[in-house]
């Protein structure tokens, strides 16, 4: 009995140990018989993962951990594949040990066009975000423009050097060793701006405490970290039995490494159906928000330049206007200089006759006092004479006068700036009467006037309106001759219409457009004229009456001025 018992558990001894051959023939399945050989012959890979490259990888506590480290323990304990970690200081070290070949496995690394010439890798199966971190207390503008122009970190040897140096060119670039040395470095100001991937970003900030840093989303780098395992080209059979591997790991323990490591959900599973969903929503939802967000920005740019444009505009309007007004202003003195000097001719003549007859009149007393005491023969002639020259003298003093007057009238009427309720027909009469006499407008003037017209109006916009009409005709439309001008003046409903006509030469059909022009005349650079009259008639019309003024000119019926304004009154 004790035979059958011993020889049967010898039987299930030998079963189980079968069973457990089979079992390790089974689970390497997945690969072909010549990679099978490959790791019959390689029982033991070495392998070197980063030792500050949390949380994908990192060395602690005397072991080395991280999603990367997770991947392998699984992958070894489903495989029967032993893995040897080896410890390098820094990434360059494991980057020059991969090289020569003193390492067979690299599980956390980026795929470059240099290093796919000399490396060998597998798909990625993590991918995540490059980020800039900057001080909290850095307020200076970021932008893709201008982002490297400041002094800016990374880490040696890093994937993403390669991408910055050939897109940016920074100006101050800085290389450190690893994450910490990286991060203190930002937080202590030595570099503005530092280049990490989110979870290496995350987990150090958090694990140093750092409370002075921040992710900064002003500038997106194009630079996904895409993580794989590498081999050297000559080992690519082991390429191949590592990524078979990857490809078998379960969706949720993936699902499980990536919450417990990166903590920032399932889009970090690789091969995710749900993945690929949810990056084609979030790439339309991205590219939409780009989109929206140019269009915006566009329209603030727009919106800026316009603006100072505007602002520039309203600056040279202001100075537009400030040489306007100085230039009406010029117009006005030169106006009331040739009234004045056209006074003074007007005055000159009666006055030299009132003397030349006064002296006539001398003489001919000296002649009476002697005929007195002498011959007294042409007394009567002689009385008569002085009587006819004393008349003469007395119609030169007067017009003399008049004109004075005339002169001083106009000259109340140029000072008196008050708007005032007048009786416009009475004032254009007496105006327009004083103005046809002057030696620089005179004419034979006619009035066509409605009787009791009443409205707001100073006198001396009144007198610049006449003046330049009555100037314009008799310097334009007669060529400094005298010529006929007519005045008409009515109302209705409300709206006053004043109408200067002449029947001079007239206005031709190419000058009539541009006659309102500042600056436009026919005779500009003749007796001070610039050109500005009929300018500041419109002016005056258009801003301060808040009317329209209209011209039309025929060799027929001459030129007719025409202006409507609202009636005012107090």
């Amino acid at each position: 009995m004790k035979k059958l018992i011993s020889t049967v558990l010898l039987l299930l001894l030998i079963a189980a140990g079968t069973m457990s051959q089979y079992a390790e023939v089974d689970s390497r399945n997945i690969f072909t018989p010549e990679e099978r050989d490959w790791l019959l012959t390689h029982p033991v890979i070495s392998v070197s993962p980063d030792p500050n490259y949390a949380p994908v990888e990192f060395f602690e506590d005397g072991t080395f951990k991280g999603l990367s480290v997770d991947y392998l323990n699984w992958i070894g304990a489903t495989y029967d594949i032993h893995f040897n970690y080896v410890y390098y200081d820094s990434w360059s070290q494991i980057m020059e040990a991969l090289k020569n070949g003193d390492i067979q496995l690299q599980s956390g690394i980026i795929k470059t066009p240099e290093r796919d010439k000399y490396l060998s890798f597998t798909d990625p199966y993590t991918d995540m975000p490059s980020v800039l971190m900057v001080r909290k207390d850095f307020k200076e503008p970021l932008n893709n423009r201008i982002l490297f122009n400041y002094k800016v970190g990374l880490i040696k040897d890093f994937a993403v050097e390669e991408y910055i140096k050939n897109k940016y060119e920074p100006k101050q670039l800085y290389e450190f060793t690893n994450v910490k040395e990286a991060l203190e470095s930002l937080s202590t100001g030595t570099v503005d701006v530092l280049v990490l991937d989110i979870g290496q970003a995350t987990y150090y900030v958090n694990k140093m405490g750092l409370t002075n840093v921040m992710i900064t989303n002003d500038v997106k780098l194009d630079f996904p970290i895409k993580l794989s395992f590498a081999t050297k080209k000559d080992q690519s059979i082991l390429t191949s039995i590592m990524d078979k591997a990857l490809k078998t790991i379960p969706t949720d323990l993936q699902q499980s490494y990536a919450n417990k490591w990166l903590g920032i959900g399932e889009f970090m599973v690789f091969d995710s159906t749900l993945l690929n969903t949810f990056l084609t929503i979030l790439s339309a939802l991205i590219l939409l928000f780009l989109v929206v967000s140019f269009w915006v920005l566009t329209l603030r740019k727009k919106d800026n330049e316009l603006a100072k444009v505007n602002a520039q505009l309203q600056e040279q309007i202001s100075a537009l206007n400030e040489a306007q007004h100085q230039l009406v202003e010029m117009e006005k003195i030169s106006a009331l200089s040739r009234l004045a000097i056209g006074l003074s001719h007007e005055i000159n003549t009666p006055i030299g006759n009132g003397i030349s007859i006064i002296s006539y009149i001398q003489t001919l007393t000296h002649e009476l006092r002697a005929k007195i005491h002498g011959d007294l023969a042409n007394l009567s002639e002689i009385a008569l004479q002085i009587d006819e020259s004393s008349a003469i003298a007395l119609r030169s003093m007067q017009k003399t006068a008049k004109i004075i007057q005339d002169f001083h009238a106009v000259t109340n009427y140029q000072l008196d700036t008050a708007e005032k309720e007048i009786d416009l027909s009475k004032e254009i009469e007496q105006i327009s009467t004083i103005l046809a006499s002057h030696e620089t407008m005179k004419s034979n003037l006619s009035l066509l006037i409605e009787k009791n017209v009443h409205t707001v109006m100073s006198y001396n916009i009144l007198l610049q309106l006449l003046s330049a009409f009555m100037e314009n005709s008799f310097l334009h439309g007669y060529s400094k001759q005298v010529g006929s001008v007519k005045i008409e003046l009515s109302t209705e409903d409300s709206w006053i219409t004043l109408k200067f006509i002449d029947y001079g030469t007239g206005i031709s059909e190419q000058e009539l457009p541009k006659i309102f022009e500042p600056f436009y005349s026919t005779q500009r650079g003749t007796e001070e004229r610039i050109g500005l009259g009929l300018y500041n008639v419109y002016n005056i019309v258009n801003h301060v009456l808040n009317g329209k003024i209209t011209a039309t000119s025929d060799p027929i019926n001459g030129t007719v001025f025409t202006i409507q304004f609202p009636q005012m009154n107090i």
